[in-house]
């Protein structure tokens, strides 16, 4: 197999996360910055069994006539995880409702059962666990895609939290079916609500295959982040996607991941 056909998913998957702790964007997108870490700080019962499946580390060189490729996040597929039902809209004004930052690693999980993914980051030392969702109804967007929860490796408590939609399971990876169209309309109708929330609206925006970014901060510092696009963070990732998370303040990540 052409390594580089390895390498693409394994990429794509620590990228898409990327929406979390703005800290290290825009430079350590290519390297799967936010929503991965260092190594798994210890999760108990069912979420960390062996039946989980570690796909390869595949920063090797591409082939004989390549550059190597750049570091790569592990990331872990769980087994026997099923599609969680996303908390229903309990009027507090909350993209994930009955959760809030700085919440503790096995009090979150412990909400949802059996994560989906978990991605180790390259980039800082930090842990993403996402969960498979059939679409928002709080937000409109019937789209499948990932709930995802960032922790500290060090403190343990959540940074960042947040949906990816448009992504669907594909054997170890996830694939993004989703056209232009359909990702536009879903991000609308997601941006809509996040402004009626927190005022603003969307920008356009140049970073590489980002079409539109909403930003808002918070009265508690914390930020509000939304992007969509097609082939995000670079050309041929196949990252076709819907990304909006709630995180810490860069001045507050820094003291919490240090």
């Amino acid at each position: 197999m052409n390594k580089k056909a390895v390498i693409i998913p394994v990429l794509a998957a620590a990228m898409a996360l990327s929406a979390c702790g703005q800290l290290d964007q825009p430079e350590d997108k290519a390297n799967g910055a936010s929503g991965t870490s260092f190594a798994d700080p210890g999760t108990s019962g069912t979420l960390a069994e062996d039946t989980s499946v570690t796909e390869e580390d595949t920063s090797a060189e591409t082939s004989e006539t390549t550059t190597a490729a750049p570091e790569t996040s592990e990331v872990t597929t769980a087994a026997g995880y099923e599609t969680v039902t996303v908390p229903a809209d309990s009027g507090e004004h909350n993209i994930i409702p009955g959760i809030e930052l700085g919440d503790m690693k096995d009090d979150v999980l412990a909400k949802f059962g059996t994560f989906g993914r978990k991605v180790e980051n390259s980039a800082k030392p930090s842990t993403s666990y996402s969960y498979y969702i059939d679409g928002l109804g709080l937000f409109g967007a019937d789209m499948k895609g990932e709930m995802f929860f960032e922790f500290a490796d060090r403190t343990g408590e959540l940074i960042c939290y947040g949906y990816e939609l448009g992504g669907v399971p594909s054997g170890d990876g996830i694939t993004y079916p989703c056209s232009h169209d359909e990702l536009e309309s879903a991000y609308g109708k997601v941006t809509e609500k996040l402004a009626e929330w927190y005022g603003g609206e969307p920008e356009t925006e140049n970073d590489i295959g980002v079409e539109a970014q909403y930003t808002a901060v918070l009265d508690d510092t914390s930020e509000i982040w939304a992007v969509y696009g097609t082939d995000l963070w670079g050309e041929g990732t196949g990252i076709n996607a819907v990304i909006f998370s709630r995180s810490v303040s860069e001045e507050k990540l820094r003291k919490i991941l240090y």
